[in-house]
């Protein structure tokens, strides 16, 4: 029984359900599948046909109208304060 929730934590499934509603962070999402960034989630999202419930451009604009913090984002995503701040320059300068 041990066995067969270690595979099904492997194959992911389980991990990025519970990381899409908000319920495990995004660096302990990639640490039990083994992933080396939060794309690794989303790829495991898209193979099994789920929805994803946010994508980085939505909670960085969360952030940028106050939603949720910086590092509440960083949190979710399992990235650096700088990547969110990065991010959130993107947004505010698409054109750049």
């Amino acid at each position: 029984m041990t066995q067969a929730l270690a595979d099904d934590v492997r194959g992911g499934v389980p991990v990025v359900d519970v990381w899409r509603r908000f319920e495990l962070p995004g660096v302990i999402a990639q640490h039990l599948l083994g992933a080396s960034g939060y794309q690794a989630l989303y790829d495991v999202l898209e193979r099994n046909g789920m929805s994803p419930g946010f994508t980085p451009p939505e909670i960085g604009w969360w952030v940028l109208e106050g939603q949720v913090s910086a590092e509440r984002a960083a949190e979710i995503l399992g990235v650096g304060i700088d990547e969110i701040e990065d991010l959130m320059i993107r947004l505010r300068h698409p054109e750049d």
